[in-house]
């Protein structure tokens, strides 16, 4: 397998991971569980939760750090539990999944709630600069977080764009 496919996988893993660990959380039950095959699932869950209607207009930024917070602290309450069952040599590296688990999460909310959404908005209204903007912050996160991008990939679209060291 390449470097990218085993990112790709690991991504894939890693969101999978996440999903299990806000179910396990402390605010979720066992109804909750059956519903929620995807981190998709669980940020429409959250956002219905918290009587957040709309996905855009007015509050829409706090809206979504309401939502995204309340995963990741799920995330991170379902890892501390977890380290208290494996005992006290496993926490820090602990600390580090849960931060793993976070960042990955947090990468797919921000890329399926809002970059998606946008570069559709912008490629509709040929507003091409902002989806320049929208495809580079994208590729960032391909690169920095999933980390499923080889060095020829990860190049290419920052060297097209004059953006090399980034």
């Amino acid at each position: 397998a390449t470097a990218a496919s085993e990112g790709y996988n690991n991504a894939s893993e890693l969101a999978r991971k996440a999903l299990d660990a806000y179910l396990f959380g402390e605010g979720t039950n066992r109804d909750d569980e059956l519903e929620m095959k995807t981190l998709a699932d669980a940020v429409r869950w959250e956002r219905r939760r918290l009587g957040i209607r709309s996905t855009s207009g007015m509050g829409i930024m706090q809206q979504s750090d309401k939502i995204k917070k309340c995963i990741s602290d799920q995330i991170c309450s379902r890892e501390s539990t977890a380290n208290e069952e494996r005992g006290a040599e496993a926490v820090d590296s602990s600390e580090n999944y849960r931060t793993i688990l976070v960042q990955r999460f947090e990468q797919f909310y921000d890329e399926s709630e809002f970059l998606v959404p946008t570069a559709a908005y912008a490629l509709e209204n040929e507003k091409y600069e902002m989806l320049g903007s929208i495809v580079d912050k994208s590729h960032q996160g391909a690169v920095n977080i999933l980390r499923n991008q080889i060095e020829e990939t990860a190049w290419l679209p920052l060297s097209a764009r004059g953006m090399k060291d980034q």
